[in-house]
């Protein structure tokens, strides 16, 4: 028998009702949560290949945060829990600011590669000093764990490569994104958007440090004093 027109026309409408309950009743059992909190954490690829000879050292600056809205223009968020696509229940907050946490892995990532790097605990500007042949800076558009459908990661970027004048000798868009596996527990743990965002982190440090072109410039003797 098929159903009368007023069925047909009333069920989208029970659908709606009883997503609008569900998204209801997720609110009320994370809006009164506190706000997730993460470690941001960085380990070095333990196979990476060391460079040849005596590479030129780097200084690392903090990269600008130009993430815009996503980031609420605090370098203390970095995601949230959400309803469908817009609809955020509760964010994803670090105890450390994220351009000192990403300086300090592209560190890490460069000395793992036999690269002396220095901290300069500070964002690049045009005219600032520095006593390494070579910087490395920019600027990033995403830095971010979240639960949208599922749970991923994703930190994306323009990295530049300057030397002492403060000419670009590389510029590059580089993004690394990463998803949480269901069967490893569940997506909206603490544990899980922190190991996807530390995942992310480590995607986007090794494309540049491992990057052929920045190889070249850390090896070429003439940026040297």
């Amino acid at each position: 028998m098929r159903p009368s027109k007023r069925h047909r026309q009333s069920s989208p409408l029970r659908v709606a009702r009883r997503s609008g309950v569900l998204i209801l009743l997720l609110a009320a059992t994370l809006g009164a949560c506190a706000d997730k909190r993460v470690t941001l954490g960085y380990r070095p690829d333990p196979n990476v290949v060391r460079l040849a000879a005596s590479p030129n050292a780097v200084t690392v600056f903090d990269f600008a945060d130009l993430r815009g809205s996503e980031g609420d223009h605090d370098v203390f968020r970095v995601g949230g829990i959400y309803v469908g696509v817009w609809t955020r229940l509760v964010k994803v907050m670090t105890d450390t600011p994220w351009p000192r946490a990403l300086s300090q892995a592209f560190a890490e990532g460069f000395a793992a590669r036999g690269v002396p790097a220095t901290l300069a605990y500070q964002p690049f500007a045009p005219g600032v000093s520095f006593t390494t042949p070579l910087a490395v800076t920019g600027d990033i558009r995403n830095f971010s764990t979240e639960f949208r459908f599922g749970t991923s990661a994703h930190v994306s970027g323009v990295v530049r490569l300057v030397d002492r004048q403060g000419r670009i000798l590389v510029e590059k868009r580089i993004s690394d994104r990463q998803t949480w596996d269901m069967d490893k527990g569940t997506p909206t743990s603490d544990q899980a958007l922190e190991a996807t965002l530390n995942q992310a982190i480590a995607g986007f440090v090794s494309k540049v440090v491992n990057d052929p072109d920045v190889d070249r410039l850390l090896a070429d003797p003439s940026p040297r004093p």
